[in-house]
């Protein structure tokens, strides 16, 4: 018998096979990585605009905090002053007592120039005595009755849906969400 140089058609098949096989595992593996890198990168981004309100409203003193927390008071009068809120509410709230540049933002995490504008990262914020949160009655002047918490949440929309608008709670399921918390006491 002859020796045959080459290969066979099974075994040219069998090779395609195993390639393609590897090829759609590397495939996969690709489109994961990207998905893992759009989340990461969308909170430390939404983290970053969350913290620059956190830092603004830490670093207030006792005076201005009081002079804020009066202000949302009458602002809203009776209306509910625990609402969430677009932080360029809170903005007009505090008005020169805090500097940070109100949303929407891009998916930069850059302020979008025009209020109405669609964004992609939109801050919510609300201020809530720790009487509304605990569901508890201290009386006036106590050391917890006093204390404020205003609540940041930075949302935005999950990656299989960019057109959802996260700039109302509660969010859509289709949102993904951060949140921080700053707690100051009234003087």
């Amino acid at each position: 018998m002859r020796k045959r140089n080459g290969f066979t058609l099974i075994e040219v098949l069998f090779s395609i096979m195993v390639f393609s096989i590897g090829i759609l595992a590397y495939m996969q593996f690709q489109a994961q990585a990207s998905a893992v890198l759009y989340d990461t990168e969308s909170s430390i981004i939404a983290n970053q605009i969350a913290m620059e309100l956190a830092e603004q409203v830490n670093s207030m003193s006792e005076e201005s905090f009081s002079r804020l927390n009066t202000m949302i008071d009458t602002q809203l009068g009776t209306a509910s002053p625990s609402a969430w809120r677009l932080d360029n509410y809170f903005k007009a709230y505090a008005g020169d007592m805090l500097q940070f540049s109100p949303g929407p933002f891009d998916t930069f995490g850059k302020p979008l120039e025009a209020i109405n504008g669609t964004g992609h990262y939109y801050r919510l914020v609300r201020r809530r005595t720790y009487n509304e949160m605990s569901g508890m009655s201290y009386l006036p002047d106590t050391p917890l009755e006093v204390l404020r918490i205003i609540e940041i949440v930075v949302a935005w929309p999950k990656k299989d849906f960019p057109t959802q608008a996260c700039n109302a709670m509660p969010l859509s399921a289709n949102c993904d969400l951060i949140s921080l918390v700053v707690i100051k006491p009234l003087i």
